[in-house]
């Protein structure tokens, strides 16, 4: 998982509404960035299982990508509620 840790050590956020706010700048340049707007849109984007699911296939990509062997559960299973894992 080099690609993640060489990520992380490039980040310059120092708190989660932070990184939140820089996503949100990423994704929708031009619109004024608020941590509300950004929460939304992020747990709209990957968080809503009606928006977003990994699927069979998408698990498979993502663990031959990460070298891993992940079940086929949907991503928000594996992130706890605090977004710290």
């Amino acid at each position: 998982h080099q690609a993640i840790q060489n990520t992380l050590e490039r980040d310059s956020t120092q708190n989660q509404d932070e990184a939140l706010v820089e996503i949100y700048k990423r994704l929708r340049p031009g619109e004024p960035p608020t941590v509300d707007s950004a929460r939304s849109l992020f747990e709209t984007l990957f968080f809503d299982p009606r928006r977003y699911d990994l699927a069979a296939v998408g698990r498979y990509k993502l663990n031959k990508k990460l070298k891993t062997n992940l079940p086929p559960k949907s991503v928000p299973a594996y992130v706890d509620e605090d977004g710290n894992e």
